[in-house]
């Protein structure tokens, strides 16, 4: 919610609200990187070893909701813009981020768009997405 919502507040000129207090760890990955994931797994789903076997995708680098909101900012060309901060999340883990380490040794998978580039290309489709 904190992309989306961030993005939506940005293009229509209001002011962003996130509901934590912004220390919450998250990691995220772009929609590329999530079906080159499942194409990875599909590859070498049907391989003894890995029947029944899960398997965790991230980019490992978690951030904190604050940080997101910041890289969502720059994306936008919005530095700086102050968020209203509601620090009112209840009942949420603090804490949410994955180990991808199986995927990387056994799929040999691996992120290939940075949170930089993913939030710009992420940005870019929400402008045309809200233009309509």
């Amino acid at each position: 919610r904190i992309i989306p919502g961030t993005f939506r507040w940005l293009i229509r000129g209001e002011q962003p609200i996130l509901r934590s207090d912004g220390t919450f760890l998250r990691d995220y990955l772009h929609v590329d990187d999530i079906v080159d994931a499942y194409l990875h797994l599909a590859e070498f789903a049907d391989r003894p070893e890995h029947r029944g076997r899960g398997f965790n995708f991230s980019d490992e680098t978690p951030l904190t909701v604050m940080e997101i909101y910041e890289a969502c900012c720059a994306a936008a060309g919005r530095p700086g813009t102050e968020p209203l901060i509601l620090d009112e999340a209840v009942g949420e883990i603090h804490d949410q981020y994955l180990d991808s380490s199986r995927a990387r040794h056994e799929l040999d998978w691996s992120v290939s768009v940075g949170l930089e580039a993913g939030l710009e290309r992420t940005f870019a489709w929400y402008t045309d997405l809200l233009a309509d």
